[in-house]
């Protein structure tokens, strides 16, 4: 299912089934970049760089929280920005699309 990464991308399907996409690191398939983080109380966050399209930050956010994630900023601060995300335009409020921290829920 892997191997046909940009075509599971265009569907905007999940890519939780992709296990090279739901390690922190360099995902090249995404070309995007996360760093796991420690939040306060312990809970498990990424920071997620992506050089191609903010849709893909969403996409692998989505593979490295199965169990759901929210963004970390405050929106009324941030620039924005939108993505067709699950068939349905999405806004992204941040200071830099091309990054979002996201917090996983346990």
């Amino acid at each position: 299912m892997c191997a046909l990464s940009g075509l599971i991308i265009a569907l905007g399907l999940s890519l939780a089934d992709c296990p090279e996409a739901t390690k922190p690191g360099y995902n090249e398939m995404t070309a995007t970049d996360a760093s796991q983080i420690t939040l306060s109380k312990g809970r498990i966050g990424y920071d997620i760089t992506c050089v191609q399209e903010p849709q893909l930050c969403i996409r692998r956010a989505e593979a490295l929280c199965r169990t759901g994630y929210h963004m970390i900023d405050e929106p009324q601060r941030r620039p924005r920005v939108q993505a067709y995300v699950d068939g349905k335009i999405q806004t992204i409020h941040t200071d830099n699309p091309n990054k979002i921290t996201v917090e996983c829920n346990n």
